[in-house]
């Protein structure tokens, strides 16, 4: 167990970005929600914005309760239903990011050695090190996703 929790947290710049970017993401989520899911709110959405004018308001013949939801609902709610999917595609995106500079590094590493390939060993075993720490931007996606689902 102690083993994973020092896994997750984030040792560099890249990591520690998409960390963060995520997890504003879930907070600021998590906070327009609270702040704006109201039934005031819901209401205006009924009343498709206008007050004053009852002709264009939903009625409940306009479908199911599930449809119903979808349209009442504040833009917050909507970003919150759709964050779980960006927050995967983020992390992913960290992950792939983080592999690719890896394997430039380790080109440029093959490609400017005259030496033979035991010394360049020492030179691509903090890659390889790094590399298997990159997928932990997957790890904060998929858990922002389990979270907010």
């Amino acid at each position: 167990m102690l083993e994973t929790l020092k896994f997750i947290i984030p040792v560099d710049l890249l990591q520690g970005c998409f960390f963060l970017i995520i997890f504003g993401l879930v907070i600021s989520a998590c906070v327009l929600v609270f702040v704006n899911a109201k039934q005031k709110n819901w209401e205006i959405n009924w009343k498709n914005n206008t007050k004053d004018d009852p002709t264009d308001d939903l009625n409940m013949g306009h479908g199911s309760i599930m449809e119903l939801s979808e349209i009442v609902a504040t833009k917050s709610e909507k970003f919150a239903e759709a964050l779980p999917n960006i927050a995967l595609i983020i992390g992913l995106l960290g992950t792939f990011l983080g592999i690719g500079i890896a394997l430039n590094s380790a080109a440029s590493v093959l490609r400017n050695t005259d030496a033979d390939y035991l010394s360049m060993i020492p030179k691509m075993l903090p890659m390889l090190d790094g590399m298997g720490a990159q997928f932990k931007s997957s790890i904060y996606g998929i858990m922002a996703f389990l979270l907010m689902n």
